[in-house]
Parts: structure tokens; C-alpha cells; sequence
């Protein structure tokens, strides 16, 4: 039951082109595919991927508060298989860390080392 109207009100921090992006994807999304995008895979265990990783790897997540779809315990787990893999909550955003708190995101990113 997403229309624009709810859409709108639900994101009211995020910017007017990511806004009518959505709305536009809304709109054109087949229900069934979206079913079975989730029905019809696995469940991802990324920690051997993770374990693998060779170059230091920052994870932005969202707010458990708000919404995330990567648990915390997947994240500290993801941490705790290579010491280069640096977690970080964006306070305050949701699944879509780079659209609610872009600010923060950006600021993240320019403080990585070179």
C-alpha cells in the first residue's frame, strides 16, 4: 500500500530525486518477483568472503533503532573474522544509509585513509 503520499512522509530526509526514483520503482516492481527474490534464495552467510578480504573494508549500517537489514551480530561476527573489516551504526538511518544521512556517509568515507 506504498503511494507517494506515504512514501514522501516516510523518508522526509531524503532528497527529491531518490524520492521519485522510488515512487517510479514503486510503481513498476512486479509483487511476485519481489516474492520471489526472498523465496527463492539462500539465506547469505558472507563471513568466508569476509575472512577473505585482503584490503581494509568499511561497513556503513543502519540504525537498529530505525532500520537495518544486517544484523548486529552479523556485523560484529563480520568484524571479528578480519581484523580489517571496521563496522560503524549511522545513527538515525535506516537500511539506506547513504540516502537518509548522506552527510554522515560522505564524512565516513573522506576520513578513510589514503
Amino acid at each position: 500500500a506504498l503511494t507517494p503520499e506515504t512514501i514522501r512522509a516516510s523518508k522526509p530526509q531524503w532528497s527529491e530525486k531518490d524520492l521519485d526514483l522510488k515512487i517510479t520503482a514503486v510503481a513498476q516492481v512486479d509483487p511476485t518477483a519481489v516474492e520471489r527474490t526472498f523465496s527463492d534464495n539462500p539465506t547469505w552467510n558472507v563471513l568466508e568472503a569476509a575472512r577473505a578480504l585482503t584490503v581494509p573494508t568499511l561497513i556503513l549500517g543502519g540504525d537498529p533503532a530505525v532500520y537495518s537489514m544486517l544484523a548486529t551480530d552479523t556485523a560484529l561476527a563480520l568484524v571479528a573474522a578480519n581484523p580489517l573489516v571496521e563496522y560503524r551504526v549511522i545513527e538515525g538511518a535506516g537500511h539506506s544509509v547513504h540516502r537518509d544521512r548522506p552527510e554522515v556517509v560522505i564524512a565516513a568515507i573522506l576520513a578513510l585513509p589514503a
